[in-house]
């Protein structure tokens, strides 16, 4: 790989577009339209093998993974091989082909069945596989494969046993666009592991993430029955219901959905506290949202806990599978003059060598935290009074304060050094801060003069800081914070 030198003091432009795609496909097939000119922004520079960080574009020589995790993958620079092109398993709307595909080697870290996802972390239209051992797969030898799971993103399940490799297979529906993103692995050890049959001794989860569940040997408590924002169908029941704990790891509005994680008919419900709940208490409750999946959200307090009921539609199919907690308007210290964003935690795109900070902090650094980003003070031009703060830096090291007119990637941002780019175009430098020996840092410029906004404007901030040696987790030397989206005012 190659990387292009990165100065400090000057932050390149970033100039972030997104590709519209439709949910339908046509036939016969065509090509999608999806102009993606390139970002002016420093990553490492695609290989020839394909992609950077994110798969390798020959089955010969696949990309090394493993675990439960969330993994980044790219397949931009890709072109189509002969491998996994004809598997019937494949088959869908007249084609079994999976184009512009990149390759991983994937090792379980457990036994189980495994669940592969892009449905939280791709906007373009995936296709996937998985083939026993590891490198190119023998025709026929697919254990799963999906195109459209949840609208045009792909989720497969297989049984695997643990330190084996498996072959996964990542490309586009033939005819349409290519792109990058991120998948989630998960697996279900079964055995009544994913969620307790009881309330009173519900599983323990905290944070936003994937989780497992299964049902399959569950029975139906006479808790969580008769809630009426739960009436759907002629009933309020959730049969064969399992049961999770979860402490919120940050304030804001958390979506808890299965969605692109089950394939049987479920039906979920929140309430407040831990333990079984009373009658009447549910703060929501959803049976169908996507097919027969459910999707629910609530306002949840950082450090409080929430008790999680998952079930199926009385009468529905049981199963296995996962659910998903992204819980958005959170992080930093909350209450400022702004809104936290773009966070290394997993909830936006994957920090670059699977290096998680906290909820609510950037991509993790060598303290084994990420850089948190904050405001205090207010968001009027005229007081001139707000700071932004930054925590959990590198002390001694030098940072940036930097200003964006935008937030990029949707404000999920995209890999920059052992971070993320989450701030561009029309960047503006605001100062320059060394940590202090807890890896705080703060600005004491005049955010608003020094960015020149005007009333009105809407910009995204973030800190720029260095982490050199050997305690750069993925090698580059530098980090990012989150980022922190300001409307100003007079």
């Amino acid at each position: 790989m190659q990387f292009r030198v990165l100065s400090l003091l000057a932050v390149a432009a970033l100039l972030p577009t997104t590709a519209a795609q439709s949910t339908t496909k046509q036939k016969p097939l065509t090509p999608k339209s999806a102009s993606m000119p390139p970002v002016s922004v420093t990553v490492p520079a695609p290989s020839p093998g394909g992609g950077y960080l994110g798969g390798t574009d020959s089955c010969a020589t696949p990309m090394p993974i493993s675990g439960q995790a969330t993994f980044p993958f790219d397949t931009n620079a890709a072109s189509t091989g002969g491998e996994g092109q004809s598997e019937s398993l494949c088959f869908a709307f007249g084609t079994s082909g999976i184009e512009l595909d990149v390759w991983f080697c994937w090792t379980a870290d457990a036994t189980g069945t495994a669940t592969m996802t892009m449905c939280n972390g791709a906007s373009h239209d995936t296709k996937i596989a998985a083939y026993p051992a590891c490198g190119c797969p023998a025709t026929g030898s697919a254990l799963a494969c999906n195109d459209d799971s949840c609208a045009l993103q792909s989720s497969i399940q297989f049984a695997v046993t643990n330190q084996t490799v498996y072959t996964l297979q990542v490309g586009s529906f033939p005819g349409a666009a290519p792109g990058a993103g991120t998948f989630d692995i998960a697996i279900n050890a079964g055995g009544g592991s994913a969620g307790s049959d009881s309330c009173s001794t519900a599983d323990a989860i905290s944070g936003d993430g994937v989780f497992q569940f299964d049902n399959s040997s569950a029975t139906t408590g006479t808790e969580g029955q008769s809630e009426s924002n739960c009436f759907a169908f002629g009933t309020s029941g959730i049969d064969e219901d399992v049961w999770f704990d979860w402490t919120a790891g940050c304030s804001g509005t958390t979506e808890y959905t299965t969605c692109g994680g089950a394939g049987n008919d479920t039906k979920i419900a929140v309430y407040p506290g831990s333990g079984c709940p009373a009658s009447g208490s549910s703060l929501a409750c959803n049976d169908d949202t996507c097919g027969l999946q459910s999707s629910v959200t609530f306002n949840s307090t950082s450090g409080s806990t929430y008790t999680l009921q998952l079930g199926s539609f009385p009468g529905g199919s049981v199963g296995s599978g996962t659910f998903s907690l992204t819980t958005t308007n959170c992080g930093g210290g909350g209450g400022g003059p702004g809104t936290a964003l773009c966070f290394g935690d997993g909830s936006a795109t994957a920090c670059p060598c699977g290096n998680l900070g906290g909820s609510g902090e950037g991509c993790g650094n060598s303290s084994g935290t990420g850089c948190a980003l904050d405001g205090s003070g207010s968001n009027s031009i005229a007081n001139a009074d707000m700071a932004l703060d930054a925590t959990n830096a590198i002390p001694g090291q030098p940072g940036l304060f930097f200003q964006g007119n935008n937030e990029v990637n949707g404000g999920n941002g995209i890999v920059f050094g052992d971070g993320l780019r989450c701030c561009g175009t029309g960047v503006a430098r605001l100062q320059v801060v060394v940590p202090d020996g807890n890896g705080d840092a703060s600005t004491s410029v005049d955010i608003g003069a020094s960015g020149g906004v005007s009333a009105g404007d809407q910009r995204c901030y973030q800190y720029w800081y260095r982490n050199p040696g050997s305690g750069s987790p993925c090698g580059s030397g530098f980090n990012t914070s989150n980022a922190y989206s300001v409307t100003w005012t007079l």
